[in-house]
């Protein structure tokens, strides 16, 4: 089984000593407890009496798998209380890697070897070097929450008050490519905004101003999640992180480094202000089994919208977001135009750019 195999392979690098245990369970018991459960119906879409009606054989097939009357208040209520348990974290950020917060910072900082080095003559290649990430993905992905990494050490996810996450990459080191696909402008880097990736002390709020050049390839990508803590994409946010970074950017794509003076990866108001965002975000759904348990069951990919301030915009519509946040998305990663972006910058410093 794919499950098993995946576990043994994580086992032998995941040493799970007291010393090097972190919050929650270790990646290999999550995934031990995983291959236990019963055969899964996957359901796809929101946690709602219709959707798994529809995929159990009816609302009556339904109350009987759950062990409920079969009333469609009771049922849902039902569903609602093992959903929000089954998008509980249950693993700690760290356990990804296994190579220490240290490690994660810096790869996070558009540091590490992963972002370093480049394939040449049979050396540092990352689907070895980064075997890891991929084993994590295929065994884990779709089926583990994640605990948000964001703390006083991770600063670059600590207090995200935009409700989003941005890489923006300047390097590539796949099939020696060295530059990644340009879908955006650096407009603005504000140095202040994260001076423990920098190391910067930016009294007096230091910034620099990039003249953007079709000779400057930069990639950029992000997600959004809720207000609501409870919220599917809120909870599961970390997970999102963990696809978007370092499974669909650096071992997919070989998308590598930092724009100077900014984190790779981090919460949308420490990143550059550029041009746009590709929209990344994990689709919900889940399994049940023929005891009635139900467990996440998640799918990664591109947004629907397009753009990460398109989907701001929805998200405000739909009351997830307040209208001011996406405004503040669109004026970040989304106005499509650097010398707008700057001007705006520049205008809530009072100052205008000389001719």
């Amino acid at each position: 089984m794919k499950l098993s195999i995946a576990i043994t392979a994580l086992s032998i690098v995941a040493n799970t000593t007291a010393a090097q245990r972190l919050r929650g369970r270790t990646l290999a018991e999550e995934l031990e407890i995983q291959s236990k459960r019963a055969l899964q119906t996957v359901v796809t879409g929101e946690c709602t009496t219709a959707n798994f009606a529809d995929k159990t054989g009816g609302q009556a097939a339904l109350a009987g798998l759950l062990g409920v009357a079969n009333n469609a208040a009771t049922i849902q209520a039902t569903l609602t209380t093992k959903c929000k348990a089954a998008t509980e974290a249950t693993v700690a950020f760290g356990e990804i890697t296994y190579k220490g917060r240290q490690f994660d910072k810096a790869f996070f900082d558009g540091e590490t070897s992963w972002n370093e080095q480049v394939e040449n003559d049979g050396k540092y290649v990352l689907t070895q070097d980064a075997g890891r990430v991929k084993s994590v993905h295929d065994a884990a992905a779709s089926t583990t929450v994640f605990e948000w990494p964001g703390s006083d050490y991770m600063t670059n996810f600590d207090n995200c008050a935009a409700n989003a996450v941005t890489c923006c990459y300047v390097g590539a080191r796949l099939n020696g490519a060295t530059d990644p696909d340009d879908n955006s402008d650096v407009c603005v880097v504000e140095l202040y905004a994260a001076p423990k990736t920098n190391h910067i002390q930016a009294n007096g709020g230091a910034y620099t101003i990039f003249d953007g050049s079709e000779d400057d390839k930069t990639y950029c990508h992000g997600f959004m999640y809720s207000d609501d803590e409870d919220a599917f994409d809120n909870k599961v946010k970390a997970t999102t992180l963990f696809e978007m970074a370092m499974y669909d950017g650096l071992y997919s794509k070989g998308y590598v480094r930092n724009v100077p003076g900014a984190p790779m990866c981090g919460c949308i108001e420490q990143m550059p202000i550029v041009s746009n965002a590709a929209c990344v975000e994990t689709k919900e759904g889940y399994s049940i089994s023929a005891d009635g348990d139900i467990s996440v069951y998640m799918t990664y990919g591109a947004c629907e919208e397009g753009s990460l301030s398109e989907k701001a915009a929805v998200m405000a519509d739909a009351g997830k977001i307040s209208e001011g946040t996406a405004l503040r998305i669109k004026d970040r990663a989304g106005s499509g135009d650097c010398e707008k972006s700057t001007a705006t910058f520049m205008n809530s410093k009072f100052l205008v750019k000389s001719a």
